[in-house]
């Protein structure tokens, strides 16, 4: 039995929608049945890749059968207006219907992120579970170990196509996550395929991960933390300051979103150094728009290498990380030349940086963490999905039966 306190989609007028989806779902069927539905985190953003790979689709190649699914207040709501008559809003009649009757989801999160989050008991939640998935991820694997939400066992959240960017990272979804080589792409990344060039100013950005053995820390716990005490240290460090003043930089220190409980204790009076969050800037813009990226276990590392930013990932909990997280990478073979264990070490790494900027040494990484470096990461998803369509048994939905034993019916993993 499972207990959740109340939101604003148990409301009747919800549930009177999702009564009215279920009746005129039979009737529209066939004109909808080669439906496809798009999203991202919470279907509330539209700047990761299922936005920027859907961007592509519908300037390069429209598709009136690619829908993306979006809340009204959401804050990326004007990224969709060139295409908006495409758009479905979240939790509408329309976006319902169209989770019964679509053919397949295409998204950087899971399955669960297309429908009321927390909502498991309805027609249009079985439906939603047994909808094929392409999945286009979040990020690079590699780093940091994941749970069991996309391995291919994972009954409800398993995709039928994942989409990665190396052999290397293929290598770790067959052996790691128990997918078939069939089921996975190496394309790259959509957002990688984004155009806009953003000058580089001086500027250095950093961007911690979270961990997860601080989420139930008192605030007097987490003031304590090695990960407090390590990042107040660099944000407060007098030769850090001191570099930044004579070398003209600044250094933009960008909060996880899980930081918002404690980001009043990462504060700074230094007129170099700037504390922000996701909410105020694109990440993606903020990382284009730098010259140095400092971040740890965190995904972005394989952005900035991919647009030849120099990286650095300050590792100074490494042990403890590797033994609660875990990471499908050996630090000391694979990253050791851009890992430093302990706040000097960074520093001085920051020091020479802006005393002799330069790229050079990323064209190894490049080479070995991505099969491509162009701008053809979306062209190769389509023709992945496409090659994968002809190849997958396609259940209509009239005979779409929502019991598990449908699984076996099913050409995956």
């Amino acid at each position: 039995m499972q207990i959740r306190a109340k939101d604003r989609y148990d409301s009747w007028i919800y549930n009177a929608k999702e009564l009215l989806a279920c009746i005129i779902a039979p009737f529209v069927y066939w004109y909808y049945k080669d439906t496809k539905l798009i999203y991202e985190k919470f279907s509330n953003y539209a700047r990761d890749n299922a936005f920027y790979y859907f961007a592509n689709v519908q300037e390069r190649h429209p598709d009136r059968k690619l829908f993306y699914i979006i809340t009204k207040d959401s804050p990326d709501l004007a990224n969709l207006l060139p295409y908006r008559k495409q758009v479905v809003y979240f939790m509408s009649i329309k976006h319902l219907l169209l989770v019964l009757v679509s053919k397949y989801f295409i998204a950087s999160e899971a399955k669960g992120h297309a429908y009321a989050w927390r909502h498991n008991q309805s027609i249009v939640r079985y439906a939603l579970n047994r909808k094929p998935f392409v999945f286009l991820q979040h990020g690079v694997l590699g780093l940091k170990q994941v749970d069991n939400t996309f391995f291919a066992s994972n009954r409800l959240n398993h995709a039928d196509l994942f989409i990665t960017s190396s052999e290397i990272e293929k290598n770790i979804v067959t052996d790691y996550l128990g997918y078939s080589p069939q089921n996975i792409a190496v394309t790259g990344l959509a957002r990688w395929d984004n155009p806009e060039k953003i000058l580089r100013g001086k500027k250095i950005f950093v961007m911690p991960t979270w961990r997860t053995q601080l989420e139930l820390l008192s605030d007097d716990e987490f003031l304590k933390s090695a990960f407090y005490q390590a990042y107040s240290e660099l944000l407060h460090s007098e030769r850090i300051k001191r570099i930044l003043h004579d070398s003209g930089y600044s250094l933009h220190f960008m909060m996880h979103p899980k930081f918002v409980r404690f980001e009043k204790y990462f504060q700074t009076d230094d007129q170099n150094i700037r504390v922000i969050h996701q909410s105020e800037i694109p990440l993606d813009k903020e990382l284009k728009s730098s010259q140095l990226v400092i971040t740890d276990y965190s995904s972005i590392m394989w952005d900035a290498l991919y647009y030849s930013i120099p990286t650095v990932l300050f590792q100074f909990d490494q042990a403890e990380y590797l033994e609660t997280q875990g990471s499908y990478l050996d630090f000391h073979e694979d990253l050791a030349g851009i890992i430093v264990q302990d706040p000097m070490s960074l520093v001085q790494k920051i020091e020479n940086f802006v005393q002799h900027p330069e790229t050079g040494a990323l064209d190894a990484y490049q080479k070995k963490y991505f099969s491509f470096v162009d701008q053809n990461n979306s062209d190769r998803i389509t023709q992945a999905i496409s090659k994968w369509e002809k190849g997958f048994n396609f259940v209509p939905f009239y005979k779409r039966r929502l019991k598990k034993s449908e699984t076996s019916q099913r050409k995956i993993i």
